[in-house]
């Protein structure tokens, strides 16, 4: 059985949903919406201040953590703080978030935003070696967001919440 999550900027979630990651920081920051009991927490700006309370950096064009190291500040003081820590990239990135984090061991979330259920952690670490050239552990990957529409985004879970 596969869980799924969600994310949402405008906190739009399906009916009956039970886990969510939601934005900690940055223009759409949220606060945990009433019957979803699972959250985990996005930030978008990184750095060592968001490390306390975000779990999942969200790595893309247009963030803050995008920008220098922000996401390597975050990721290291996860793990000094003895934290988990979820880097959010598409495949597109992944080069670009590996090369700061990769060291570190990161639960990764990986999207492909193609609609395609099919994604598991062999196929998505498959595909990034085809991308990339760099070989990532199936057992690292935390999600995959495959599913996308005008209101969230659908996500398997494949590590622990």
């Amino acid at each position: 059985m596969t869980t799924e999550f969600y994310d949402s900027a405008p906190q739009v979630f399906p009916s009956g949903a039970q886990y969510a990651a939601l934005y900690a920081d940055g223009d759409f920051k949220q606060k945990q919406p009433s019957g979803i009991p699972h959250a985990r927490w996005i930030t978008v700006d990184g750095g060592t201040a968001a490390a306390a309370y975000a779990g999942i950096a969200d790595f893309e064009t247009g963030n803050p953590v995008y920008l220098s190291s922000a996401l390597y500040a975050w990721a290291d003081q996860r793990v000094r703080d003895g934290h988990r820590f979820r880097p959010y990239c598409n495949r597109a990135d992944f080069a670009r978030a590996h090369a700061q984090v990769g060291h570190l061991r990161p639960a990764w979330w990986i999207a492909t935003l193609d609609n395609n259920p099919h994604w598991t952690p062999a196929l998505i670490t498959a595909s990034l070696k085809a991308m990339t050239g760099i070989t990532v552990d199936p057992g690292t990957v935390w999600g995959i967001q495959w599913g996308t529409n005008s209101r969230y985004d659908t996500s398997y879970l494949f590590g622990e919440w």
